[in-house]
């Protein structure tokens, strides 16, 4: 948020690639200790621990989820249960390009279809939300894309994209531009990135800038998981604002197998020469400056693309640009092992065995000869 000029720190949902981080000898990919969220004008409190769970502990009948009244609350794009009001009511929507926020608009896939609603509503620019099942319709014909793989699940982690969103979406009206945020049917996943935006571009809180999208599309209804990450992230910014705000280490690693090329940081706890693997890139912020650890394995596009997600960091997150040294790997600073926990003798760290636990973000075969993705 602009007031805030920070943004909660990438600890994320673990999304259905990763793999069990058991391998890392006691380091593990998570959230920060979770927090019980009170969603706004429900009364409800959610112990959002069961949804921060590795996904083989989470059940389905977890109290968290038990204690939403999903009818009340939507059960996000798919509403495979709908009573012929709620249905009509759906419909009603299917071809409205909704403005949410100037030069803003939400909508499902019907209208990212239609060349002639977005020439009438003046779209430039569209953040398709559902790459695996919506095409870049348009894109020889004078509109930008930016795909998203992303599940209308509790456990489908946005954090990891919102500031790539948020770029987006700014230089697009940088050039006058207009810009239509779309999934399936333009209640859940579309929802919870304009949410996002229209909280980090007014200085909203979560239920204000919830409540300004719905007024503007009323079947708006971002699922429990995406509130309860974007409540989260309120929470973060407060800290922010504070200067109480934790200094994080990241993991530069694609966003899913199916989005390889979109590079995203991934928090990794604990700070400790242990999560380090000699194929990645890593972030770690220190005392007023941030370090970026390049492995001897490492390729030209993680590095490259670690320093633009830095920028990023700093422009909605730390607030201030602050600065910057890279690290080679087997040249490491005394600084760069004190943060990492290494108070005995100074040694570098010319050999490290690779850590299973990043087997699939560091795989070069997320597709087969033939281009098919497994």
């Amino acid at each position: 948020m602009k007031q805030h000029s920070a943004f909660f720190p990438h600890k994320s949902f673990q999304d259905k690639s990763d793999k069990d981080a058991g391998q890392l000898e006691g380091a593990i990919f998570t959230r920060s200790k979770s927090e019980n969220l009170t969603l706004p004008g429900k009364g409800l409190t959610i112990d959002t621990s069961s949804l921060m769970a590795p996904q083989h502990q989470r059940s389905p009948a977890s109290p968290a989820v038990r204690a939403l009244d999903l009818s009340s609350s939507g059960s996000g794009d798919g509403h495979s249960s709908l009573s012929p009001e709620r249905g009509d009511r759906f419909r009603q929507f299917d071809r409205q390009c909704s403005e949410v926020a100037p030069s803003l608009f939400m909508s499902g896939d019907t209208v990212a279809k239609s060349i002639d609603i977005l020439r009438q509503s003046g779209i430039t620019h569209v953040v398709n939300c559902v790459g695996f099942t919506c095409g870049e319709y348009h894109k020889g014909e004078g509109i930008e894309y930016l795909t998203l793989y992303l599940e209308d699940s509790p456990n489908q982690d946005i954090s990891r994209v919102l500031y790539q969103v948020f770029d987006f979406i700014e230089t697009a009206h940088e050039r006058q531009g207009k810009v239509l945020v779309h999934c399936t049917q333009g209640i859940s996943r579309s929802a919870a990135l304009c949410v996002a935006y229209v909280m980090q571009s007014k200085g909203m809180p979560y239920e204000e800038a919830f409540r300004a999208v719905k007024a503007a599309r009323p079947i708006t209804n971002p699922n429990i998981g995406f509130t309860c990450q974007l409540l989260h992230w309120q929470k973060q910014c407060e800290k922010a604002a504070n200067r109480t705000r934790e200094r994080a280490m990241y993991n530069v690693a694609p966003f899913s197998r199916l989005a390889q090329r979109m590079l995203v940081l991934k928090h990794v706890q604990p700070r400790s020469v242990k999560v380090l693997d000699p194929r990645g890139v890593f972030v770690v912020e220190g005392d007023g400056k941030v370090l970026i650890w390049h492995g001897s394995l490492s390729q030209d596009h993680q590095r490259a693309g670690a320093r633009g997600l830095v920028a990023r960091l700093f422009k909605y997150e730390i607030g201030e640009t602050l600065p910057t040294e890279e690290i080679r790997q087997g040249e490491e600073t005394r600084e760069f092992l004190g943060l990492l926990g290494v108070t005995k003798s100074f040694k570098s760290l010319k050999r490290l065995q690779e850590v299973e636990a990043y087997d699939v973000d560091y795989s070069a075969l997320y597709q087969d000869p033939s281009g098919n993705l497994f």
